[in-house]
């Protein structure tokens, strides 16, 4: 339970822990590892970090990590994350549902822009591009 000076965040991307931006949820506390209804789509922004987005129709369930954090420490979260991403109210299929999470507010997603949904999270969209970058290095 959270009191009216913190929040309880979802993060599907770069802030999730051992990934480039996890230090800036420094102070926060982790709830564990938690995935919305089947209701999104994730998007790779030039390779380099995600934008989730709701589809009821054709959206599927996105992995990600819950953590809860005092109010100004979610602004200074916010003050980094990368352009066109920001804050949405998401629904998680656990109990308690609705929670605040990072999501695309950019409006129309840019054209470098690559459909991921159906990898599920950004650390399978991960270990794939990882995947795929060792087969080139070893001709497979």
């Amino acid at each position: 339970m959270t009191s009216l000076s913190t929040v309880e965040l979802f993060v599907n991307g770069t802030l999730m822990r051992g990934l480039q931006l996890h230090d800036n949820l420094a102070g926060a506390t982790f709830l564990g590892e938690r995935t919305t209804v089947p209701a999104y789509r994730l998007h790779a922004i030039d390779e380099s970090y995600p934008a989730m987005v709701r589809d009821d129709e054709n959206g599927t369930a996105i992995a990600g990590e819950l953590y809860a954090m005092e109010l100004r420490q979610l602004a200074r979260v916010l003050e980094r994350e990368p352009a066109g991403l920001g804050i949405g109210v998401i629904e998680l299929d656990d109990a308690a549902g609705h929670r605040i999470g990072v999501v695309w507010t950019g409006g129309e997603l840019p054209a470098t822009a690559t459909d991921i949904t159906q990898l599920g999270g950004w650390r399978a969209y991960i270990a794939e591009r990882s995947a795929a970058t060792v087969g080139e290095e070893t001709g497979r």
